[in-house]
């Protein structure tokens, strides 16, 4: 990176040095130099002066500098107010729907950070699906008849069949089985069941500017105002776009590039310059030349954008799409054409492509804060608006982001292989295991490309906190990595992660995670293995 050039010292002496040098050359006869010679102090007095003098002759180049800067139009870019996807949880599904109102505000637990919702948020009210369901008290299973759990009762959702007593989904086996975060209280056979969301999400934004809304992840736990059914509130990934107002010496180093682009886009930090200028602050562009869109075209320029209000189904609007190119076609030099592109979010928070990690945590921190800590620091790694576009997904970082969370001792590994990959998911058979055995049945259709593969895979056993990387698959016999600590019999719902790097599908794509940081309703996808004191 070039250096700027800095700006000129007029005079790099101090008053007190002036003052030593003028003390210094007093006649020889004059040989009292103390304080208590009046030529001395009045020497003394004046080196003050000078002092000051200085300092306003050395400030002299900036202050000329400034003075310019505001001549060609160079102002400090504002202080800017970060936003947030804030969560907010109910008690329990609601009868009715539940709107939580534009302006809702939610603060940190000291109350000195606030930020209210942009628009309203409406979580639906329970409904009553077809089909009837049967608990076993004591157990976390639940068997449908009739019904479709996928659609009606996902994860995370809640489940009754008095309306009193809810219980929330942990995961879904198939539209007629799935598993509840705890076990039921009673034992109830065929009956009727409402099932509701419990959690809706939307943005937010700080009430006041500044570098310091930038909260970090779950710190914004606190209801100012109290919706009615609302138990709690969450941020499940770090506020950002806070900014303060610029300094002068950051806008002195932006100058130059603000003043050779000031009508003129030649260069692809040119068309990205402008671009954001027209998204506002906390967009983001990346300009690749010759390029339409994906072809490699002579005259071309394709800018990606990303607009600050992005979501995950609208990265950038077409307004502003057609605004970025409107006035990126005055500017562009003669022959040129630009094409526009949305940025591409690669979704890691659905289906199978869901990040995975197992870890070791250091005893002296509670698990499910861990969990929480670690489902975070994913969430801030694979964050549009900080990841570097298209670049691939690497393994290790998702382990530095991993260790680096709090409470996290490190990275569970097998053969050297770290446990953390992109690719989370249920088999869709059983799987057959026996106590103590380094092997396990498995059905064929669950082993292949994607699935279960020999030194990718890991099975994970939640239930003795326990991984199994596969060493070798067989036909449908898995070679485990070491003695299965579970009981002898079939696993319906077995979960497993495949390791390994995961590119982004082109130049235009950036990553989106939303890893649940709340709690009480962790990913299952994050798992502690070990623990150390």
């Amino acid at each position: 990176m070039a250096t700027t050039v800095p700006a000129p010292v007029l005079d790099n002496r101090t008053g007190d040095l002036v003052t030593a040098e003028a003390i210094g050359s007093l006649p020889t006869e004059l040989s009292d130099r103390s304080n208590s010679n009046p030529a001395v102090v009045i020497i003394e007095a004046v080196g003050a002066l000078y002092d000051a003098m200085i300092y306003q002759i050395n400030r002299w180049p900036s202050a000329v500098i400034q003075k310019v800067l505001n001549l060609i139009g160079i102002t400090l870019n504002p202080a800017t107010a970060a936003t947030v996807t804030q969560t907010f949880t109910l008690s329990n599904p609601q009868q009715s729907d539940t709107i939580i109102s534009t302006g809702t505000q939610v603060s940190t637990s000291d109350g000195a950070t606030v930020f209210g919702t942009l628009s309203d948020l409406t979580i639906r009210a329970y409904i009553t699906p077809s089909g009837t369901i049967s608990l076993t008290s004591g157990s976390t299973a639940v068997t449908g008849s009739g019904t479709s759990f996928a659609s009606d009762a996902p994860a995370g959702y809640a489940i009754s069949t008095d309306g009193v007593t809810w219980y929330t989904v942990a995961s879904v086996t198939n539209n007629t089985a799935l598993v509840l975060s705890s076990s039921a209280a009673s034992t109830v056979a065929g009956s009727a069941y409402k099932a509701g969301a419990l959690t809706g999400t939307v943005a937010a934004q700080a009430t006041v500017v500044g570098s310091a809304t930038n909260v970090a992840a779950s710190k914004l736990n606190t209801l100012v105002n109290q919706p009615a059914g609302v138990a709690s509130t969450i941020n499940n990934a770090a506020a950002t776009g806070g900014t303060d107002i610029e300094t002068v010496t950051s806008a002195i180093a932006r100058a130059p590039q603000a003043l050779t682009s000031r009508d003129v886009a030649c260069s692809t930090s040119d068309y990205e310059y402008f671009a954001q200028k027209v998204l506002g602050t906390n967009s983001r562009v990346k300009a690749f030349a010759n390029t339409n869109v994906t072809v490699t075209t002579q005259g071309y320029v394709t800018v990606a954008l990303l607009s600050p209000a992005w979501t995950t189904s609208s990265t950038v609007s077409t307004q502003e799409r057609a605004s970025v190119v409107r006035d990126l076609s005055t500017r562009a030099f003669v022959g040129a054409t630009t094409v526009d592109v949305a940025a591409n979010l690669q979704r890691f928070d659905q289906g199978t492509n869901i990040p995975a990690v197992l870890f070791w945590r250091q005893s002296r921190y509670d698990e499910n804060t861990v969990r929480s800590n670690v489902a975070a620091a994913i969430n801030n790694l694979l964050n549009p608006n900080t990841y570097t576009w298209g670049r691939t997904i690497y393994t290790t970082d998702l382990v530095q982001a991993v260790e680096s969370a709090t409470g996290v001792d490190r990275v569970h590994s097998v053969n050297g292989i770290p446990a953390v990959g992109t690719i989370f998911q249920t088999a869709a058979n059983a799987i057959s295991f026996t106590n103590n055995s380094t092997t396990a049945t498995a059905n064929a259709a669950d082993i292949g490309a994607g699935k279960i593969t020999q030194n990718v895979t890991y099975l994970i056993d939640t239930t003795n906190k326990t991984a199994y990387l596969v060493t070798g698959v067989s036909g449908t016999t898995l070679t485990l990595s070491s003695g299965y600590a579970g009981a002898t019999g079939s696993v319906s719902s077995m979960t497993y992660l495949n390791t390994g790097d995961t590119a982004l599908t082109n130049a235009y794509s950036l990553p989106y995670s939303n890893l649940s940081t709340v709690t009480t309703a962790l990913p299952s996808s994050v798992q502690v293995v070990g623990v150390v004191s």
